[in-house]
């Protein structure tokens, strides 16, 4: 093994490494604080850092490598469905009463799925254009890339995304992952058409990576750690109260509790 692969499964280990503790951060958000939208990012970081691991294991020990076909097509799947599941998160943070998932995510999986498998049979069974290196390295790119930029768009369509919250941040996160990912593919194109496929990516694209990761998963934890998204859409008194704008009827219903018990049940002065 050269040294640069050996670099690159050092850096696919790292990054299984920050999936799976991202996806447990979430599930202890779930879990210990109710926070039901954190199951869709649990699962994404869960099923994402799989695919990354098989990955490394692969560089490091050539797991996978002597698997049939099909076994390898589905092998590589996990790595892929945990980048299309970050749409699942996006969503719930751009709109948190968004129902659960629907059709059209699990259609774009399973579109992906057979689409893998039908490049990697007809690979191996030598179809004219399709080559192993095309299907095994550019073509995972290319999805990432897709998936990153779809993971985006929630964010981009929200009315007015504040900064203070960490929505800004996760956005250019998530753009940078995919044109990452579109960067990566160009260069294994190019290493192509100079008749070296299958080198190991740039090291420094693979750093950027995870970086990248790391930062979208500290700012959606950092979020609802201060609690600035609630993800029932009902607020607190004290926030309701620290608005500016005229009393509104979910504000006297947090309000009239606290009169009741301070005044056995009579109304004040100020609510006649």
């Amino acid at each position: 093994m050269t040294e640069a692969r050996i670099l690159l499964g050092v850096s696919a280990t790292l990054q299984g490494t920050v999936a799976l503790t991202f996806g447990l951060a979430f599930f202890g958000l779930w879990r210990g604080f109710g926070r039901r939208a954190a199951l869709r990012w649990t699962i994404a970081w869960m099923v994402y850092g799989v695919g990354v691991l098989n990955t490394a294991a692969g560089l490091a020990f050539g797991f996978g490598n002597r698997w049939p076909t099909l076994g390898q097509a589905f092998l590589s799947m996990p790595l892929l469905i945990g980048v299309l599941l970050f749409r699942t998160g996006t969503e719930v943070v751009a709109d948190p009463e968004r129902a659960p998932i629907d059709a059209g995510l699990v259609a774009t999986v399973a579109g992906v799925t057979v689409l893998v498998v039908v490049a990697r049979l007809a690979a191996a069974a030598g179809w004219a254009g399709i080559s192993p290196a095309m299907v095994n390295y550019v073509l995972p790119r290319l999805i990432m890339g897709g998936a990153y930029a779809w993971a985006f768009v929630p964010l981009a369509r929200m009315a007015a995304p504040r900064s203070r919250q960490g929505i800004t941040l996760l956005g250019y996160a998530l753009v940078l992952l995919a044109l990452r990912m579109f960067l990566a593919a160009a260069y294994e194109l190019l290493q192509m058409a100079r008749g070296l496929p299958q080198q190991p990516e740039s090291l420094p694209l693979t750093i950027a990576q995870l970086s990248l990761l790391t930062r979208s998963g500290w700012t959606v934890l950092g979020t609802w750690r201060a609690g600035s998204r609630p993800t029932s859409g009902t607020r607190s008194c004290r926030s309701s109260g620290a608005s500016s704008s005229p009393p509104t009827k979910p504000r006297a219903a947090c309000r009239r509790p606290r009169r009741s018990q301070a005044s056995g049940g009579r109304p004040s002065a100020a609510s006649r």
